[in-house]
């Protein structure tokens, strides 16, 4: 396996290092919390050993950031100190177990054992049914045909580096599924941007998306880098897309089309390597008929479409909700 020790400790590092290399596993180090998170960037890891109390990050913090970035990963939290609340806390946030220090060799053991039958389960589910990660604490309920087919399309789209547009009613999961769509993609470890376009006034609209320079516009004191720039490498959903303005659907068809975009009072245009995750509940074809969305706009988010059914078209996946609500 691939295993990260975490820890300012540079004796505790070497000591885990010698059990782990003794177990035939490949073993990273990082000093303190931000060195992990640029490891965890970097690499794909099956198992952190992240320590409580380090300076600057501390290992409750940066386990909620790894987690963020791999939600999958198995996370073991060391402490020098018997504190309850730090376990509570690292167990909420995600991680599978909680040992005081000085860690034996019968812990690593018993968590090298625990972390394998995890990652094996893993791959034999993944030949039984689709697999589709989620972002951290998210997840979709249900087994029903309808939500298979859209677990499978997950993975399909996740593959190619296109525009989606994802459509279904309000509650349905759209972002859930942009998320996930992100999260199984070559693009997972950059940033996934959601933006609600319905509630973005028209007058500030431009300025969400694409920026501004200091002084484009009364009350721009400073420099804003917009939207697309903040997803740089990474996705930007698009939700209530529908209630987007001709004006700027003229805009962003740019963006898809030219993969560039102009910063307000710029003069300068600049690369956008982002991939746009549109959604919506309005019926975007007969908005095309009445002239009210653009044809070509809708053809570019359009490149391939997927639609979520409601809870009342698969009545089958109800009792697991309510199971998953209860508990």
């Amino acid at each position: 396996m691939n295993i990260l020790v975490v820890d300012d400790d540079e004796t505790l590092r070497l000591s885990l290092r010698f059990i782990l290399e003794e177990h035939r596993h490949c073993v990273w180090e990082a000093c303190d919390g931000k060195d992990a998170l640029e490891k965890v960037q970097e690499y794909d890891f099956d198992l952190i050993f992240l320590d409580v109390n380090m300076p600057h990050l501390d290992g409750i913090e940066t386990l909620k950031h790894i987690k963020k970035i791999e939600p999958q990963v198995f996370c073991v939290v060391l402490t020098a100190y018997c504190n309850v609340k730090d376990a509570v806390k690292a167990i909420k946030f995600g991680a599978y177990d909680y040992i005081e220090k000085p860690v034996t060799i019968e812990h690593v053991d018993s968590i090298l054992s625990a972390a394998k039958k995890a990652k094996d389960l893993v791959k034999q589910m993944a030949f039984s049914a689709p697999q589709v990660r989620f972002a951290e604490g998210r997840m979709m309920i249900g087994n029903s045909s309808q939500i298979v087919k859209v677990y499978e399309m997950i993975n399909k789209i996740s593959e190619v580096d296109t525009s989606v547009l994802i459509q279904g009613e309000s509650g349905t999961g759209k972002e859930l599924v942009a998320r996930a769509i992100h999260f199984n993609s070559k693009r997972k470890k950059r940033p996934f941007i959601a933006v609600n376009c319905a509630a973005i006034p028209e007058s500030l609209i431009e300025s969400e998306f694409f920026g501004h320079e200091k002084g484009a516009f009364t009350g721009a004191e400073t420099k804003n880098i917009g939207k697309i720039r903040q997803a740089e490498g990474g996705s930007l959903f698009l939700d209530e897309i529908g209630d987007i303005s001709l004006s700027m659907q003229v805009k962003l068809l740019r963006v898809l089309q030219e993969k560039t975009f102009l910063p307000l009072g710029s003069q300068k245009e600049e690369k956008a390597d982002v991939r746009i995750i549109a959604a919506g509940n309005k019926d975007l074809e007969s908005m095309v008929k009445a002239g009210t969305f653009r044809l070509d706009f809708f053809y570019r988010i359009n490149i391939i479409p997927i639609v979520l059914p409601a809870l009342r078209e698969r009545l089958e996946d109800l009792e697991a909700l309510v199971h998953f609500i209860i508990d």
